[in-house]
């Protein structure tokens, strides 16, 4: 098996840092408001992680086996039932806002 990995290089193959401005684009596109240190630890630190995949592309990898996981652990999925609450009313009513059988509750995203 062999790892492949998609990392920044330049036009002379030299491998480009990860940059403040490359920061401040994810951060843009992933709403997120960052402060200047903020851009400079975090350009910082995605480019130790890119070194690190750098260097674990180097390892021969062919006579391992492909492992989705270790552990053996696997999902244990039970059917759904339906189950009649009996007290619909009693909690419907508690509730400041309703309209007949089904609550009103506070808007969770911004308009």
């Amino acid at each position: 098996m062999e790892l492949d990995l998609v990392l920044c290089y330049d036009r002379l193959g030299e491998y480009m840092k990860f940059t403040k401005n490359d920061v401040s684009k994810l951060a843009d596109l992933s709403r997120l408001d960052l402060k200047e240190d903020e851009k400079e630890k975090f350009s910082n630190q995605i480019g130790d992680i890119l070194n690190y995949a750098e260097k674990l592309s180097e390892l021969d990898l062919k006579n391992v086996d492909i492992t989705s996981q270790v552990n053996g652990l696997e999902n244990i999925f039970r059917e759904d039932e339906i189950k009649i609450f009996e007290n619909q009313d009693l909690i419907i009513d508690s509730f400041p806002e309703k309209d007949k059988k089904s609550i009103k509750v506070s808007s969770v995203f911004n308009k």
